[in-house]
């Protein structure tokens, strides 16, 4: 398959990931690509399980899950649950429809659940929403992961010396990187 076409299908909505309970997987969806018409059935749907079990596709990597619970339990467990309410999902496969419900679902059963919270338990997984303020990223936040780096890079190195805003760059081209002091 052209990957072209591959990045068409995801990222028009034509892909799409169903939970283990949901209905409706046998329904199909046309999409026109470079002026031929294509019927996608069912198979749309498996699109995203290499995400949760990389097995199907030859890899022995973690699986989105498993990474997800990597990189939290690797921070200090105070900052935890601050993190578990503050996860985005961004890129390319951002873009297909109830991946973020099939993470979230899928997170919430991994999650071991007692009757007696403890200090450090996960109580509450949440998906960040792109705030109002930024309305260009508001209908597709595949740019989110650069939008978060710009904000961490202003906070880290709030001297203008240490980065390159927009208007420098108009200003200057790409040569304004060897002029800012480091």
């Amino acid at each position: 398959m052209d990957l072209e076409f591959a990045r068409y299908l995801k990222e028009s909505g034509v892909c799409g990931a169903l939970g283990k309970d949901e209905k409706g997987a046998n329904a199909r969806v046309h999409a026109e690509y470079n002026g031929k018409r294509f019927t996608v059935g069912s198979v749309r749907y498996k699109a995203v399980d290499p995400l949760f079990n990389p097995d199907l596709v030859g890899k022995r990597v973690l699986n989105i899950i498993e990474a997800i619970h990597a990189a939290l339990y690797g921070v200090k467990p105070e900052k935890r649950q601050a993190l578990w309410e503050s996860i985005i999902v961004t890129g390319g496969s951002c873009q297909i429809a109830g991946l973020q419900n099939r993470i979230q679902s899928a997170i919430e059963e991994s999650l071991t659940v007692s009757e007696n919270f403890g200090e450090f338990q996960v109580r509450e997984v949440k998906f960040l929403k792109i705030p109002d303020y930024f309305p260009s990223l508001k209908d597709s936040i595949v740019h989110a992961g650069f939008l978060g780096s710009e904000i961490v890079a202003k906070l880290i190195f709030p001297d203008p010396r240490n980065y390159i805003n927009k208007v420098d760059y108009n200003e200057s081209g790409p040569s304004v990187v060897h002029t800012k002091t480091f």
